[in-house]
Order: structure tokens, then sequence, then C-alpha cells
């Protein structure tokens, strides 16, 4: 990524920011023009070429003719991309979805986007040809999310550097890294049949007789242990945190003598890890996302009595929206369930602060601030 998209970036966010508090009156015509086409301009789109950037763009849905779709974005000819807007102070849920729903299933793209201007969600057909995705493969929100993590996946989407086959195919590899990691945290707490046939069925165990189900019923907790063994020191925000680690091995086991090389970012990560004698590792409960949401969510009601929090989950995230009693923002939560990652944006004091952490405890440091 070139450093003059990034400085591009960084000049369109701070202009965005400045229009955060004329979000709940600005209408989808203001943000049209105030931001989600300089956006484009800043991905490199022409946006005053009607051949390009083709405003209105008419698409008939069964009986429905005339049916416009805002944006949509030719190259070469052919549109490659159709963009719905709303306006900034509306969320984006399922509902506002569906019309962009309905235009996708007509057009030979492979590329939707939805926005309103500050969150930008991009969808495709990866489940099912010609047929729109739930969820989408790429999303980011422009003032709340850190750009370090998403700008490498936006510069993509670039005019010099759009490839929409090069494109899909990451978004088809991603969601089968997001398959695996779910399954595998899914195996640790009840491990699949499969999961424990597959195991069972090793030469080394050596059963000795037909796997049955009631082998596999048998062996299923002894698997989930295992696995909880073997990824433990990956599976929660305090196991993942590098000092977390070594002061656990220390206080239980004062006569080993612990090696961290490097810290952990994901689960699968844990082999990067090195403890120089054999340690008994202590069986680790695994958190739901709806466990881990509930004690974000307690530990600010305990630090903020008077505010109150709007939860949002996606596949890949979850965000908790901190409101004052004014109903003032005043911070955002986001876990990241790749990595059971932790950001806290505090904008209490009207300029956003990025914390970023990986135990949930910390969060007390920041929020009361």
């Amino acid at each position: 990524m070139d450093e003059k998209f990034k400085s591009d970036f960084y000049t369109f966010r701070n202009q965005v920011q400045q229009y955060t508090d004329r979000f709940h009156d600005m209408t989808e015509e203001a943000t049209k023009n105030a931001i989600i086409m300089p956006f484009f301009v800043m991905l490199g789109y022409n946006v005053f070429d009607l051949n390009e950037f083709i405003p209105e763009y008419t698409c008939d849905v069964g009986t429905k003719k005339g049916e416009k779709i805002d944006y949509a974005i030719a190259l070469d000819g052919d549109v490659s991309m159709l963009v719905e807007a709303k306006r900034a102070g509306i969320k984006l849920q399922k509902q506002q979805q569906s019309q962009l729903y309905r235009y996708f299933g007509v057009s030979r793209c492979r590329i939707a986007i939805l926005t309103n201007g500050v969150t930008y969600q991009f969808f495709s057909d990866i489940n099912a040809p010609n047929v729109m995705d739930e969820e989408p493969f790429f999303s980011f929100h422009i003032l709340e999310d850190d750009p370090e993590i998403f700008l490498s996946a936006l510069a993509r989407f670039r005019r010099s550097e759009y490839n929409e086959k090069e494109i899909i195919n990451k978004a088809i590899f991603q969601k089968y890294e997001k398959v695996v990691q779910k399954m595998l945290r899914q195996d640790m707490v009840s491990p699949s049949n499969e999961i424990v046939r597959y195991f069972l069925s090793s030469p080394e165990i050596n059963i000795g007789s037909k796997i049955t189900s009631k082998m596999v019923e048998k062996y299923r907790e002894a698997t989930a242990n295992a696995l909880k063994k073997y990824f433990a020191r990956g599976l929660t925000p305090a196991e993942t945190h590098e000092s977390c680690i070594a002061s656990v091995v220390k206080e239980n086991y004062p006569s080993t003598e612990t090696k961290v090389t490097e810290p952990l970012e994901s689960p699968l990560k844990a082999e990067t890890v090195v403890v120089e004698s054999e340690v008994p590792v202590e069986e680790t409960v695994v958190p739901s996302p709806q466990e881990l949401m509930q004690s974000i969510q307690s530990i600010v009601s305990e630090l903020l009595p008077e505010s109150e929090c709007k939860e949002e989950n996606g596949e890949q995230f979850s965000r908790l929206h901190i409101y004052a009693s004014d109903n003032r923002k005043i911070g955002v939560v986001k876990v990241s369930w790749d990595d059971y990652h932790i950001q806290f944006r505090n904008m209490a004091n009207g300029m956003a602060q990025v914390y970023e952490m990986t135990n949930v405890s910390e969060l007390r440091k920041y929020i009361a601030i």
C-alpha cells in the first residue's frame, strides 16, 4: 500500500470527523455529496464521468420497471460494483440490505456496497451464484475502527488496483479460515462426532475394534480436554496476553523458567509459546461471544451506571455502543472474534482515543478515564 493512498485516506477521515455532530440530521443527498462521493474520489474513481460513475442506475426487478440504485461503477464498459447509499444517521441493518439484495440478483456484477458514509459493507455471492450473501465479506467504520486493520484491504478497491476475481478469491479463503476457526472453537467446547472419530482412528491410539457411537460418546470429553490443553494459551483474552501467560506459569510453578518468544495473535499460534520444561496446563473454559459481551456490559454498567449500551453483532466482530444519559455517544467497545482482540474507542471528550487490549479486565482502566 503506497503512502499517498494512506495520506489521502486520513485526510478524508479527518473531513468526515468534522461532520460527526451533524450525522443525526444529515439527509441522504447531503451524505452522498459530502461523504460518499469523496470516498470514491479517494479510491480514484471519476465521480463526474457518467460512463464510469453512474447515478440512479436502472435495475429492473421482476415486474417492477425503472427501479434505480444510487450508483453503479462501470469499468471498461461493464458494471463492476453497485452502491446503495443511506443517510449518515441511520444504522445499517438487514432491512437496509433488502433493496441492494434485489438489485444484485438482476445484475451481472459480483460486488455490492451498502453504506451510510461512515460504515461500508461489501457483499458478494460467495454462498450461491448470483444471490447476494447475507453477511458482508468486508466491512468497516471510518471513525470507529482502526484504519491500520482495514486499510490494506480497502486499497484493493482502488480503481488502479481493482481486480474482481482476486477480491472474491481472497474473500472465499477468508471465509474458509473463519469457518475453520469457528469449528475449532466449537470443538474445544463440544467436539463433533467427526473429530472424535478422526482421533480415534489414529494408529497410535489403537482401540482395536470398530469405532461405535458409544465409543465416540465415551471419548468426547477426553477429546475436548486434549484440545483445550493444546490450545489453552490462546483461548481467552487473558491467556493470549504475553505477560499473563508468564505470570500464571511462574505463580503456579515458581521453579519453572519460562520464555515467551513472541506475543500470541490467535489461538492457532499457541505453539509460539515455549516453556523450557513441561508444565501441566489447567483446563481452560472457552467463553462464548455472548458470555464475553455480557462481561463487557457488566464492566461498563459498573463504571458508568447512568450509561446505555446498544449491542451490534456480526460474523467477524461485535460492537457495544455506549451512550451517556443525554444520548451522547461516549465510547465503543469492539471485539474481533478471529482472535478475541478487544478495542475500546473513548469518545467522551469529543476526540476519539483508541485503546487496544487482549484482556477484558483492562477495560476498567480505560473506561474509567
